[in-house]
């Protein structure tokens, strides 16, 4: 999958990837070695931290990602993963800022100059830190519908085919991966949720009464605040 480039063309130092020359042989296997890498860890990862780990270790190697956000539709709004130096949180949104909204109703390839970035309101501050030179957006589709957008910032001046390739397998992976766990997060809490609740009045059972109960006289043992219970019978 190819990006339309956005900004003045410009040209890298021959080490690094151009818009039109392919990859050496030794960044191919650096690419590969990375995506599979990226692969069996989230396989494994039980955990959107984990998930997170995972992606700031290997990004970087896949697609020359210095920094890097990834955007899911969830719920009625959106989860959010930035990444940078190593590391990477995930936060929830209700509605995307003005630049990352406008990449989300584009839902098209596209690369930025950092050049034609600093004339744009809203950008992202991880994808504008000093040595950054461009911006690819990439977006993830399943069966026609918006799957995710990986957003990420790299030194190398150009990008090229085979970087977009892997940017998009990559963004596909962690996107399936982030919705997963979200899914699953929200059904734990759900039957958290009613697993402390009686079905008839849903107010909270006995379970969830011994658990409140447990907390309280863990503060008071730490606080040395005085405790109380009331019983009730309605």
């Amino acid at each position: 999958m190819s990006a339309s480039v956005e900004g003045s063309s410009s040209t890298g130092p021959s080490c690094c990837p151009t818009a039109t020359g392919p990859d050496t042989t030794g960044d191919k296997m650096v690419r590969y070695d990375a995506l599979f890498k990226l692969t069996e860890e989230l396989l494994a990862a039980e955990s959107l931290e984990t998930t997170c780990a995972a992606a700031a270790r290997h990004l970087k190697y896949i697609a020359d990602a210095t920094a890097w956000r990834m955007i899911v539709p969830w719920n009625d709004g959106f989860a959010v993963m930035d990444g940078q130096r190593g590391g990477a949180v995930i936060y929830e949104v209700a509605e995307l800022p003005e630049w990352d909204g406008a990449r989300w109703q584009a839902m098209l390839p596209v690369e930025f100059r950092r050049d034609a970035l600093m004339s744009q309101t809203g950008v992202p501050h991880l994808l504008m830190a000093p040595g950054l030179s461009r911006v690819s957006v990439m977006p993830i589709h399943r069966n026609g519908q918006a799957r995710g957008i990986l957003i990420s910032a790299s030194r190398t001046p150009v990008g090229n085919a085979l970087e977009h390739k892997f940017l998009h397998m990559a963004g596909a992976l962690l996107a399936d991966q982030v919705l997963g766990q979200l899914a699953h997060r929200q059904e734990v809490e759900q039957l958290e949720q009613a697993a402390g609740e009686d079905i008839l009045t849903g107010s909270m059972n006995r379970r969830s009464l011994m658990q409140a109960l447990r907390r309280q006289i863990a503060t008071h043992h730490r606080s040395g605040l005085p405790i109380g219970v009331l019983m009730v019978d309605v």
